[in-house]
């Protein structure tokens, strides 16, 4: 079975877009059906605390999370 976090990391690893905490806990329900809400957002911190993956922080809304932890840019309209 696999673990959520390592659902997490393949999902943002492969994906080019950016995705918040819910949209990532629906991928992951799909994988990891007993996987809870509180889970995802766990490891999605220790994740991003450690560098493995980034937290876009939002003026408006949720935080997204990325997998692309190279220096780059994020536009704000």
């Amino acid at each position: 079975m696999l673990k959520v976090r390592e659902v997490i990391l393949k999902l943002l690893h492969s994906s080019h877009q950016h995705m918040n905490a819910d949209e990532i806990y629906l991928f992951v329900k799909q994988q990891v059906p007993t996987a809870a809400l509180g889970t995802v957002y766990r490891n999605l911190n220790q994740l991003a605390d450690s560098g493995q993956i980034r937290r876009v922080k939002r003026i408006a809304g949720a935080d997204s999370y990325e997998g692309n932890v190279l220096p780059h840019d994020h536009l704000v309209c």
